[in-house]
Order: structure tokens, then C-alpha cells, then sequence
């Protein structure tokens, strides 16, 4: 079976997820699509490459990963396709790969797609692309050239890149034996599981994309600290 997961900034309520859909069917009707997340925050690029690269492992080897986060739509931007892993991702050449490209092949797409628009290069260029390799009819190698990417520029560990549906804050710390965290002016300790503290209370403790995450029991972290993605974390 030929899974094809879509990750993108896109949000639900506009057809563009259903048209790259259908783009993607028309090419290889076998494919299996698995919506990892269309609620990026807007143009977040960094916050994208997070979310993939924490994300693609709970796939079999062989699926292909389609990341559309692109700031730069219509530009001379590349667009590249990445082995690594055992995985194929197919994404903008904006550094949202980065975390995957120690030990990977990079390829710059030069099929000769021309996009039908300047700004949807989601549907036009990378969902063909994806549904191309997925079927089977082109290798990743052939895409086009080998292709030095762009990488993001490493940036200041403490940051929460992830608002959940439960109002949990996700940052990128890693646990590594701290003992609490800061974050608006908050001092919070961390601990084991969310049954630790009282109803109400927050604490810090392993999220499940095994980096520091803050919550609240049985309540919004978030909204209790008037915390948003982009804010401010350092252990304490």
C-alpha cells in the first residue's frame, strides 16, 4: 500500500487539502492519505519542521511524507525531495526538512511540472510529486539533480512550538533531569504524569513528542498562562 501523509499550514476550512487530495488520487488512486496536521500556525516553517520530524517515525519505511509550509510560493525557490530514514519526503527548499538531512539524499524536483499557479504549489507541483514516487513510476533519485538544501539557522533552545487541542504547551526542551521550568513568570515543577498534582495545578513532564510539555490538570495550560506558540521557556 503506498501511504502519502500531508502536513501543511493550510487549515480546513478552504478546499485546498481536498484538491491536493485529489491530485494525489488521480495519480495513484492506491494511495492511502493520512492528514498528519493542517493546523500549522501560517508560515511557520520552524514549527512545521518540528512537527515532521517528530512525527514521520510512527509511519512504515517507504511512506511519503508531502510537508508544505512555503512562504516563498512562486518564487525561485526549489523544491526538493529528501531520503532519509527509510522515509521520502517531498517539501520547499526553506530549511523545513532540516532535522532530516544528516545522512540524507536531497534532490532537487526538475520534472518538468509546470504549476498551473504561482501560488499553490501544494496541489501543482508537491502532491504530484508525492503521488509520482508513491505509485512507483519515479524513483526519488529521479526527480532531478542532487541539491545542496537550505537549512534553518539553528535558533535558542526554549521555545513552545505546539499548542494542543487540550491547551498543553509543547516545547522543544528536552527533560534531561530538570527539575522545573519558567514561563511567564511562572515557576513550575516538573513531574512524573498529570495525576502528580492537584486538579487545577500545573506541572511540566514529558510530552509525548518526548520534549517538555506544560499543563494544566484537567484544564488549559495555555489559556491559564497566556501562553501562545513562540513563547518563551527556559528549566529552571
Amino acid at each position: 500500500m503506498a501511504i502519502i501523509t500531508l502536513l501543511t499550514d493550510f487549515g480546513l476550512e478552504d478546499p485546498f487539502v481536498g484538491q491536493m487530495h485529489g491530485v494525489i488520487l488521480s495519480r495513484c488512486p492506491e494511495a492511502k492519505i493520512v492528514d498528519l496536521t493542517h493546523g500549522v500556525q501560517p508560515q511557520d516553517v520552524r514549527q512545521a519542521s518540528f512537527l515532521l520530524a517528530r512525527s514521520y517515525e510512527w509511519f512504515p519505511p517507504g511512506s511519503v511524507h508531502v510537508a508544505v509550509v512555503d512562504p516563498g510560493v512562486g518564487s525561485e525557490r526549489a523544491g526538493i525531495v529528501v531520503e532519509a530514514q527509510g522515509h521520502v519526503f517531498v517539501a520547499p527548499d526553506n530549511g523545513l526538512c532540516t532535522p532530516l538531512f544528516s545522512g540524507a539524499r536531497v534532490h532537487r524536483i526538475d520534472m518538468g511540472i509546470a504549476p498551473r499557479s504561482r501560488t499553490f504549489h501544494g496541489r501543482d507541483l508537491f502532491a504530484p510529486v508525492g503521488a509520482e514516487i508513491a505509485s512507483g513510476r519515479v524513483a526519488p533519485a529521479e526527480v532531478g539533480p542532487p541539491h545542496e538544501p537550505v537549512k534553518l539557522p539553528p535558533a535558542a533552545k526554549g521555545r513552545v512550538m505546539v499548542v494542543d487541542h487540550f491547551g498543553n504547551l509543547i516545547t522543544d526542551l528536552e527533560a534531561d533531569g530538570a527539575v522545573a521550568v519558567e514561563i511567564a513568570g511562572r515557576r513550575i515543577p516538573v513531574r512524573g504524569t498529570y495525576s502528580d498534582v492537584a486538579v487545577g495545578e500545573l506541572l511540566a513532564l514529558t510530552s509525548s513528542f518526548d520534549t517538555l510539555e506544560i499543563a494544566c490538570r484537567e484544564g488549559n495550560a495555555s489559556a491559564l498562562l497566556s501562553a501562545r506558540v513562540g513563547a518563551e521557556v527556559r528549566v529552571v
